[in-house]
């Protein structure tokens, strides 16, 4: 579950994607609406997390960030990828 935090009287994002930690700088100032307002979108990206429809890209498209998770997709895509199928261990055996 993420959070709204504050760092330099500005707001922050902090939510966990694919293992990972991730913190989002905003440009908003920390006042009650603006909190209420990155809750909302907050709760989206967990949503849309949770359905495996979040886009890093579309949310923070000036983030750091993008690289690594694109990265660590295509790591997993190899790992997948050497993974034999339960017919290839069925042939093997």
């Amino acid at each position: 579950m993420g959070a709204v935090n504050s760092r330099g009287g500005k707001l922050v994002l902090d939510f966990r994607y694919k293992g990972q930690r991730c913190r989002e700088q905003t440009k908003l100032e920390d006042t009650t609406a603006n909190r209420k307002r990155l809750k909302s979108i907050l709760e989206r990206v967990e949503a849309e997390i949770l359905l495996g429809t979040f886009d890093y890209a579309t949310y923070f498209p000036n983030s750091k960030r993008i690289d690594a998770i694109r990265e660590l997709d295509h790591k997993r895509e190899a790992a997948i990828a050497d993974c034999p199928t339960v017919s290839n261990f069925f042939e093997t055996w």
